[in-house]
């Protein structure tokens, strides 16, 4: 199940990133303003087959999901390091607690591990979940013997799905595409637009 969330246009995303200290950055503009991410449908995920399997989406027991972030499609890079500043999500409204006790610095090099950005408790029966996610403002790159700074204190990495997918897949992951979202700006700098997708 997959949903692609797109950046906008580039000089809007650097005018968004012209930003200072270490706290999340919220939205600038009502949604599918300039600058904001594209959300395109999603598609929902086909039933779990398995013989005998209880139906989750169906249970009135909470569920417990864990949200996730994998970097792919690898241009070359030796190393992409960035740390969670912070990590919300929402079921119709309400605010979960969320436990970050596995979070740590993150290397979106490996392509064999998804980063755990926190574990919450699925409320039930809950329709809607809203996650919101803001990396630190500062990361690192480096490739072939260079290495630089990487601004990642543009707009927060943010979409919906219905709650029920969380509960079914018992996780979201983040997959963020490296070649098209770090941006060399310079000899050492570099700027993350994130391209992605979310899949369940």
């Amino acid at each position: 199940m997959i949903r692609t969330l797109e950046t906008g246009l580039l000089l809007l995303s650097l005018a968004a990133i012209a930003c200072g200290g270490t706290s999340p950055k919220g939205k600038t503009g009502p949604a599918g303003s300039p600058g904001e991410p594209a959300i395109e449908t999603p598609i929902t995920p086909p039933p779990d087959d398995s013989v005998g399997a209880t139906d989750p989406t169906t249970s009135l027991e909470p569920q417990l999901a864990t949200l996730r972030l994998l970097g792919v499609a690898n241009p070359g890079f030796d190393a992409v390091v960035l740390d969670l500043a912070a990590v919300s999500v929402e079921v119709d409204g309400a605010p979960l607690a969320i436990d970050l006790s596995r979070v740590t610095t993150m290397d979106l090099t490996r392509a064999d591990h998804a980063w755990d950005l926190g574990t919450f408790t699925l409320p039930a029966p809950g329709k809607v979940a809203h996650v919101r996610i803001a990396l630190d403002d500062v990361g690192a790159w480096e490739e072939s013997g260079a290495a630089g700074a990487l601004d990642a204190c543009g707009l927060p990495i943010e979409f919906d799905a219905p709650a029920e997918w969380l509960a079914l897949r018992g996780h979201a992951v983040v997959h963020l595409d490296l070649g098209r979202s770090v941006l060399k700006v310079g000899a050492e700098d570099a700027i993350l637009l994130p391209q992605l997708q979310v899949r369940y």
